[in-house]
């Protein structure tokens, strides 16, 4: 693989385009009631100095936006605490993970010892596994 650095930012509960050259891909979340903004959606902003292609990836989750960014296969998600753990297990070990597969986002996952944290979740133990 090519020695590149990806400078890629993930913001969530976006409403709408910025005001950037950045490249922007989203994954829309949901409208709040009352609001003018979403909740649960991912924006990933890829840099314009990047030389690599990008495309959209397919991923069979609303909480996950997928890029194929040249070689790498980048996976943003967030995953909110309310979401049952089958889902997120049910996801996590679908994913046709590589050398090249980069995860990233809010998994709401504490991972207990593994990280130095005193607290573990069943989102933690899917995402270790």
């Amino acid at each position: 693989m090519p020695n590149t650095t990806i400078a890629i930012w993930l913001y969530h509960n976006t409403p709408h385009m910025f005001p950037t050259p950045w490249a922007q891909y989203h994954c829309y979340g949901v409208p709040v009631a009352g609001g003018f903004r979403g909740s649960q959606g991912i924006t990933a902003f890829i840099s314009p100095s990047l030389n690599l292609p990008i495309s959209p990836l397919f991923l069979p989750s609303q909480y996950c936006l997928g890029l194929q960014v040249g070689p790498y296969q980048l996976v943003c998600v967030y995953f909110p605490p309310c979401l049952p753990d089958e889902s997120v297990i049910s996801f996590l070990s679908s994913l046709p993970l590589t050398p090249a597969t980069i995860l990233c986002g809010d998994f709401n996952a504490r991972l207990g010892p593994h990280t130095g944290d005193y607290v573990h979740n069943t989102h933690g133990h899917a995402f270790f596994e």
